[in-house]
């Protein structure tokens, strides 16, 4: 559960979750652990850093749209068209597997393109919860986060002013996975 210093009620709380329960059905990640457990300790990542009840909302949904058959549409009739966009905006605002080089123009546009704090903080979370449990992967996936995420992730979120603590642990865990292994 939400702590009550958010103005959610817990009645809204507890219709999300089981919104994204169902939605996300029995779908589980590499770790074994349910995927809706995903949203719900990114949203418990983002009370770190903000009480607000739209971010909040987001956190829970940010997954649902791009990994069910839920739409958007569905998303602004439930909670409302600003939460909608921020989720239609985390799930459409990604690296797209590429690797991210500031030095090019392009790159850095993009970077600079996000606006919303809420919508930066809602990505860092979710890098920072898939981070966490990237041991789960293959050794070159955890690789290619790591070098994803130092070379776009940590960048953006400096240039954005994303929680610096957040940062630093993305460093440390991308430092971790990118050391050379002994046999």
């Amino acid at each position: 559960m939400l702590p009550k210093v958010t103005a959610l009620s817990e009645e809204v709380v507890i219709k999300t979750i089981s919104f994204i329960k169902n939605a996300h059905g029995l779908v589980v990640r590499k770790s074994g652990d349910p995927y809706y457990t995903h949203p719900m300790t990114v949203t418990t990542i983002l009370l770190e850093v903000t009480q607000d009840s739209i971010t909040l909302l987001a956190g829970l949904l940010h997954d649902v749209v791009e990994d069910t058959p839920i739409t958007l549409n569905q998303i602004a009739l439930m909670y409302g068209m600003e939460v909608a966009t921020i989720v239609d905006t985390v799930t459409h605002y990604n690296t797209s597997g590429f690797k991210w080089k500031l030095s090019k123009n392009k790159n850095i546009k993009l970077l600079n393109k996000c606006k919303d704090s809420r919508v930066i903080q809602i990505k860092l979370a979710d890098r920072l919860h898939n981070l966490r449990t990237l041991g789960v992967q293959k050794s070159k996936d955890q690789q290619r986060i790591a070098e994803e995420t130092l070379t776009f992730y940590i960048p953006w979120g400096k240039r954005n002013k994303g929680p610096l603590h957040w940062l630093e642990e993305m460093e440390r865990i991308c430092e971790k996975m990118l050391q050379p292994r002994h046999s």
